[in-house]
């Protein structure tokens, strides 16, 4: 498959804006504030690049 590269003017601004309109909706819908979000199965959410808590995480659920 060939990459596809956009532009503005081939994909339409207000469509682009749209989409990104309705993502931020959808994540504050699922009470997702900050990027990067990282949902565990059980629920467990690490917010933000805090690499040491998602280390942390990681480790814990890999001991199960």
């Amino acid at each position: 498959m060939k990459n596809q590269i956009f532009s503005v003017s081939s994909f339409g601004l207000a469509k682009g804006k749209e989409l990104v309109q309705k993502s931020s909706d959808f994540a504050r819908s699922i009470g997702i504030s900050g990027v990067p979000t990282f949902i565990f199965d059980d629920g467990t959410r690490v917010v933000g690049a805090r690499i040491f808590d998602l280390e942390r995480i990681l480790q814990e659920k890999t001991k199960r």
